[in-house]
């Protein structure tokens, strides 16, 4: 009877210490959930963690892989004189996004016609959506109009004689000055993905540039 007594209490003892050690499991799953859901909530708002940082380490290193093996100077990129880094051209730029796996859609355009000052310019918007997820990686703008350099003058004459003047009817050019505005817009949507600009600058080419000098601001943008 005392042995069945001792038993019994050794049981009652038990469970206490039973029901406490399941609860501390219990609290120790909790904490790491928590740990987990804030670890995920910190990725979320965009704060710096280990996690993010080896990822941002291995896209550069994928990055630089692909700018050595993959584009080549002089069709994918270029070095413009007083530019600190290579230049991205428009085959670079579809290269670029077709490692990202994105593709370009259009976002809402803007025109500007002005008959009277032979004006017309277009501003156009691009974002480049996954195509694992379906979700915008990047956006880009490129504006162009007719009053830059290559759109508003036209060479006449020959030898000595050879003089710029203006274009008498730049208007006609709209469908290619939208074309130029589509690329520019692109091509900033691809140095605006991850790690990019790290390695390019914007596609300066099409830029107006007369005798050698970058257009002034007001060649680019009149009004």
């Amino acid at each position: 009877s005392a042995h069945l007594v001792s038993q019994e209490a050794s049981r009652a003892g038990a469970v206490p210490e039973m029901h406490e050690s399941l609860l501390g499991y219990a609290e120790e799953e909790r904490e790491e959930g928590d740990m987990t859901q804030a670890l995920e909530h910190r990725q979320e708002i965009g704060l710096l963690s280990q996690r993010s940082i080896d990822q941002t380490k291995e896209q550069l290193d994928l990055l630089t892989n692909l700018v050595r093996t993959v584009l080549k100077e002089g069709a994918d990129y270029g070095t413009i004189p007083g530019t600190d880094r290579p230049t991205l051209l428009k085959p670079g730029a579809d290269n670029v996004s077709a490692a990202f796996n994105v593709y370009p859609e259009p976002l809402p355009s803007h025109e500007t016609v002005d008959p009277d000052k032979g004006y017309i310019a277009f501003t156009v918007g691009i974002k480049l959506i996954s195509r694992m997820d379906g979700q915008i990686k990047s956006q880009g703008v490129g504006h162009c109009n007719s009053y830059e350099s290559k759109y508003r003058y036209r060479w006449e004459g020959q030898g000595d004689a050879r003089k710029r003047v203006i274009n008498p009817d730049p208007l006609e050019q709209a469908n290619t000055i939208l074309k130029m505005a589509e690329k520019r817009a692109f091509v900033d949507a691809v140095m605006h993905l991850p790690g990019v600009a790290r390695f390019f600058t914007q596609d300066l080419e099409d830029y107006p540039v007369a005798d050698g000098q970058p257009a002034k601001v007001e060649d680019i943008c009149p009004i």
